[in-house]
């Protein structure tokens, strides 16, 4: 029995041994199973990756593979992207992605991908509605099963799959380990699939770049050509056939390039922006850039070389245009500035001898010589004065010298008022065209350049430039020798009138001298009413714009307004120096300052306040990009905000007389160009200044001549008057003894001469200028007669100026003058007004001159007919209008005071 039951021990043991090895051996084979399903799964995906076609297409396919070996009703597959920082969505299918799309991208902590992902480990939920982070969409589709599984490549995460089933507990240990298997391989397989299609992406852009490009795209292998792009072909015109059996040599212009660009490939592996001319098919040169890099394959001494080839052929033209564009700017500017330090020369002195020198030395600067002449011409005698020269002395020539006109180039410039550009090859050519030229080129000069100097549309002289180099003058000296000849030409011609005058300045005194006593007289019995007859005309024409206008505020305003409305300066001001100080006369352009007054003028301390004073003192431009970093600056109360200013001298014969100065609200507004620019019209200005200084001049020379005809208008009838009168009272005192009965018949004749002699003296004093228009315009003299008005009491006085100034008879200055003075006489003593105001007005047909106040209107007799200080009351004024056939009206103002209004009309 104990045997039996040993036996059947041993029986049972061996069958539960053989149940276990069988269950051992079952689930042998369902690992086997599971491992050939995994196998099988990453196989069939794998293929499906390796396919052709978009990631995302075959994404699509690979997961519906993996659903189907893990029967689940939906799969999604993450990318992780660097750029968003979260997980991208690649594919998805399944059902109710229409109703329930998946979110596009996933970041850390949201849904079961995103806490996976944050966590780094799978996340397994077999009960899904009861999951914190359940997605409702996914709920209510019926999702009851999901897990999440991370795709890694190199040991990162580098995406996320998400399987959900509607089955619960359908992730069993043996699903999640086969899912963590295929995951495990599946993120190589999706790297590996992404990178070779970025690659091919890659190279189907490197391809579309190549084709595409509008450069010149190349690759060489052993010195030829083994591919090119459509833009080689163009740029050099061979067909693909030809271009691929050429050498990089054939296509060099200048081989030692070629030899260059190689050393530099083997140093250093490329090459940027390499300069070198090569050939096109038809043996034309361009200019090109090459960049290029090489790759170098083992030990071949022949690189692949890769690169692009642009045609910069247009650009380089388009680089030496704009290089000769700035040459010819600079140039520009050079001589712009030597023609205004040319100006400046010849206007600071009109003894034109003492300036030669100057001027003959910044000729060369423009015009390189080796002698220069100015000669000058007298048609009526035939005849040339040398009035200078300098460089290459001629035997025999001096200056001042005097010689034939005819068969020189002066000749031929007085008779075709054009320049001359003479090249003689020998002395035959000379003595054919030009027989005075010759000692010229027997001294050695080879090249002649000439222009006319032009006064009053006449020729007056030429300017000469000769050279001992053959052909060494173009039409652009021939031109720059013209302005400059247009430049000194005025000079030589006031130069000559400034002579003229000083000559009849001397002829004047001797002429006062010989009539000193008769003047005495006239002295006597006319006090201080001595005035000239007309005004001499203004002797410079330097700038035509201002130099006419002898209102000195007038010629400040229309200089300031200008230069703001020429140049576009932000603001625009000009200083005259008086005394110590730097006046502002004229302001344009800052509103918030407006225009100087008398009541209250601008004004700096020369030397000692602002950029202004300054260069009222140093007599030196100033240019200041940044005000603030200027301490000379000087802030105006209520001006704009001036950011830059630019400020210079105005210089009459060497000294300063005032000050343009320019400025704006922006930084660096100013450059050289401006500096010269302002410096050539502050040259003018002074100019214009210095014409009506000798205007001044001119009229006192009218004066002595208005003196010297008065005086011989006496002697011929006063003095002539007063004899008589003196001979019938010296018959008088021979009749009162011997024939008194003709004592009252001399008597009688001489109170008839008396009567006639008072006559004259009244017409002469009437004919009188007035003092202030011998020293200034009609315009100067009203104001000047309103400013003394308003000094002299409480009245505010004002006059307005319009109309196009120009010079009157000096009759009917006078009248408007006198008429001025007997109104504000009369307004001063009657009109008891606050305000008086005065317009003169030119139109083209007549003056007129109204003269309106506040006050308590016309009163009878006010005014008198006349006044007990020479004056003529109303009826003197009118007189004084009907004498020139003009009109004289007294009427109540529009402010209830009373308007005086004189129209004469202008001849």
């Amino acid at each position: 029995m104990d045997e039996d039951n040993r036996e059947l021990s041993a029986l049972h043991k061996r069958l539960q041994e053989l149940e276990a090895s069988e269950r051992e051996h079952a689930r042998a084979e369902e690992q086997e199973r599971l491992r050939t399903r995994e196998l099988q799964a990453l196989f069939d995906v794998a293929g499906i990756l390796v396919e052709p076609g978009s990631f995302e297409t075959k994404a699509s396919r690979a997961l519906e593979a993996l659903a189907d070996a893990v029967q689940a009703e939906w799969v999604a597959l993450r990318i992780y992207d660097e750029e968003v920082k979260g997980l991208r969505l690649v594919a998805a299918i399944g059902s109710g992605l229409e109703e329930a799309p998946p979110i596009p991208v996933l970041r850390g902590g949201q849904l079961m991908s995103g806490i996976a992902f944050d966590q780094g480990e799978p996340v397994v939920v077999n009960d899904y509605p009861s999951y914190p982070s359940a997605d409702p969409a996914r709920v209510a589709h019926g999702i009851k099963s999901a897990i999440s599984l991370l795709l890694r490549a190199d040991g990162r995460v580098v995406g996320s799959l998400n399987v959900n089933s509607k089955e619960s507990g359908h992730f069993t240990p043996d699903r999640v380990r086969f899912l963590t298997a295929i995951s495990d391989g599946l993120g190589v397989l999706m790297e590996n699939a992404n990178l070779a299609e970025q690659a091919r992406n890659r190279e189907e852009q490197y391809r579309m770049l190549f084709e595409n490009s509008r450069d010149a795209v190349f690759i060489a292998d052993h010195g030829r050509l083994v591919d090119v792009n459509q833009a080689a072909l163009d740029m050099f015109g061979y067909s693909r056939e030809e271009a691929l059996t050429i050498s990089t040599l054939d296509i060099f212009a200048d081989p030692e390039k070629q030899k260059t660009m190689d050393r530099i490939l083997a140093e250093t592996g490329n090459v940027k922006g390499f300069e070198a001319k090569l050939y096109k098919v038809d043996g034309s040169e361009i200019d090109c850039e090459i960049t290029a890099t090489i790759q170098l394959s083992g030990d071949d001494p022949w690189p692949t070389t890769q690169g692009i080839i642009r045609d910069v052929t247009e650009q380089r033209r388009a680089e030496r245009a704009l290089r000769e564009s700035e040459e010819e700017a600079l140039r520009l500017a050079h001589e712009n500035a030597v023609m205004a330090e040319i100006g400046r020369i010849i206007s600071a002195s009109l003894d034109i001898d003492d300036v030669y020198d100057s001027f003959a030395e910044e000729v060369r600067k423009l015009v390189p010589f080796d002698r220069i002449d100015v000669n000058l011409a007298n048609l009526n005698e035939g005849v040339v004065t040398h009035a200078y020269w300098t460089g290459l002395e001629m035997p025999g020539r001096h200056r001042g010298d005097v010689s034939g006109l005819r068969g020189t180039a002066l000749e031929e410039l007085c008779r075709t008022g054009s320049g001359i550009l003479f090249h003689p090859e020998d002395g035959e050519q000379v003595t054919k065209r030009f027989p005075g030229l010759l000692p010229a080129f027997n001294s050695g000069l080879r090249s002649f350049v000439g222009s006319p100097l032009v006064s009053g549309n006449r020729v007056i002289g030429g300017l000469f430039l000769a050279s001992t180099q053959p052909n060494a003058y173009t039409e652009r000296d021939l031109e720059l020798t013209q302005r400059v000849g247009s430049e000194i030409a005025g000079a030589i011609a006031n130069a000559n009138l400034y002579a003229e005058r000083q000559r009849a300045d001397e002829r004047v005194r001797e002429s006062l001298q010989e009539k000193e006593g008769l003047l005495e007289e006239i002295q006597v019995l006319y006090g201080q009413e001595r005035r000239k007859a007309d005004q001499l005309q203004v002797i410079s024409e330097v700038s035509r714009d201002v130099a006419s206008i002898l209102d000195l505020d007038l010629l400040l305003d229309k200089t300031t307004d200008l230069i703001q409305s020429t140049f576009g300066y932000l603001q625009v001001g000009v200083g005259i120096i008086e005394g110590d100080r730097l006046e502002i006369r004229a302001m344009t352009g800052n509103d918030r300052v407006g225009r100087p007054s008398a009541d209250a003028p601008l004004s700096v301390r020369v030397g000692e306040e602002g950029i202004t004073g300054w260069v009222a003192a140093a007599g030196e431009s100033m240019l200041v990009p940044d005000v603030s970093r200027e301490p000379r600056y000087q802030y105006l109360p209520g001006a704009i905000e001036v950011r830059s200013e630019l400020a210079v001298p105005i210089k009459v014969k060497g000294e300063v007389i005032g000050v343009v100065d320019v400025a704006s609200d922006e930084l660096e507004r100013f450059d050289e160009s401006d500096r010269v620019v302002l410096q050539l019209l502050a040259d003018n200005i002074g100019v214009a200044i210095d014409n009506a200084r000798l205007m001044g001049d001119a009229r006192e020379l009218a004066v002595l001549e208005e003196r010297n005809r008065m005086a011989r208008e006496i002697h011929d009838t006063m003095a002539q008057g007063f004899t008589g009168i003196v001979l019938q009272l010296e018959a008088a005192e021979q009749a009162f003894e011997e024939a008194p009965a003709e004592l009252p018949d001399h008597l009688a004749r001489a109170k008839t001469l008396a009567r006639e002699c008072l006559q004259e003296a009244r017409r002469s004093v009437w004919d009188l200028l007035p003092r202030a228009l011998e020293e200034h315009t009609l315009a100067e003299a009203l104001r000047e007669e309103v400013r003394k008005f308003a000094s002299e009491g409480p009245t505010r006085a004002d006059l307005r100026v319009s109309g196009n100034l120009r010079e009157i008879s000096s009759y009917a200055q006078t009248a408007l003058l006198r008429i001025c003075q007997e109104s504000l006489t009369n307004v001063r003593k009657h009109a008891r007004a606050t305000e008086v105001e005065l317009h003169l007005d030119f139109d083209s047909e007549s003056i007129r001159l109204s003269i309106s106040d506040n006050g308590v209107g016309i009163q009878s007799g006010g005014g008198g007919d006349e006044t007990g200080e020479g004056g003529f009351g109303i009826k003197g004024m009118e007189q004084r209008a009907k004498l020139l056939r003009g009109v004289l009206k007294v009427s109540r103002g529009a402010n209830k005071g009373t308007r005086v209004e004189v129209t004469i009309p202008v001849e």
